[in-house]
């Protein structure tokens, strides 16, 4: 129901599929005064025919703005995946991954001398134990507690 205001009087218009009621009154109204005031206007083909070519230009413009939207983003899509794929690395991501190769070289090394002082000490170990003379197995004296 739409309310219109016209010259101090108030139109009330109701709408159905096939015919739209107009209502001029002012207020108040009663029942009956409605019923009475009441005037019926039938849709001809011609505003059926309109309203349907109407609706139908609505959805497709709609659906054709919805199709386009879609088609931009996959053509979108595409095109930065192409550019991903056709880009090196940026330079923030050299400078980074330089950084990373200087860590791992410095790791590397500090590995390699832990192992050579590893090695060291094994040797030396070995060494001693084969140099180290045994010792004298002695009798205790027969004062000596056990």
């Amino acid at each position: 129901m739409r309310r219109f205001a016209f010259n101090g009087s108030l139109i009330l218009a109701f709408a159905s599929w096939n015919r739209v009621i107009y209502h001029e009154t002012k207020f108040p109204l009663s029942r009956t005064d409605f019923k009475r005031a009441v005037r019926r206007v039938d849709m001809t083909d011609n505003d059926t025919a309109a309203l349907v070519a109407v609706s139908l230009f609505g959805a497709l413009a709609s659906l054709a703005f919805t199709i386009n939207a879609i088609a931009r983003a996959w053509v979108a899509r595409g095109r930065d995946e192409a550019r991903l794929l056709n880009q090196s690395a940026t330079p923030l991501a050299d400078a980074r991954l330089d950084r990373l190769e200087q860590a791992v070289d410095a790791i590397a090394l500090e590995v390699e001398r832990i192992s050579e002082t590893q090695r060291f000490t094994t040797k030396l170990l070995s060494e001693q134990s084969r140099t180290a003379p045994q010792p004298a197995n002695r009798q205790l004296s027969s004062d000596t507690p056990t």
